[in-house]
C-alpha cells in the first residue's frame, strides 16, 4: 500500500510505502552463532530528519517484565 502525504507549503508531497516482508537474503557472515541477525555487523542507516542520518553502533536488550509467553513470542518475531 502506498500513502501519499501532502506537502507543506512549497515542499513536495511524500510517499509512504507499507508492505509485508515475505523473505530475505542475508550473508552468513551477518549472523550470530545461534542464527540471529547481528545488527552491529550490518550497521543499517536510519534517516533522522533534515540532512541527518545515523547508523547503529551499539545495542541493548529490554525484556518485557512478567511471564506472558504469548507476548514474549511476539517480541521475538515468532508466530503463536
Amino acid at each position: 500500500m502506498t500513502l501519499r502525504l501532502p506537502g507543506n507549503g512549497n515542499m513536495g508531497s511524500v510517499n509512504i510505502v507499507i508492505g509485508q516482508v515475505i523473505g530475505i537474503h542475508i550473508s552468513d557472515d551477518s549472523l550470530t552463532k545461534d542464527g540471529r541477525v547481528d545488527i552491529l555487523k550490518l550497521r543499517p542507516i536510519a534517516r533522522l530528519g533534515y540532512y541527518e542520518y545515523s547508523s547503529i553502533q551499539e545495542k541493548f536488550e529490554m525484556v518485557i517484565p512478567g511471564d506472558n509467553e504469548e507476548l514474549q513470542r511476539g517480541m521475538e518475531g515468532k508466530q503463536s
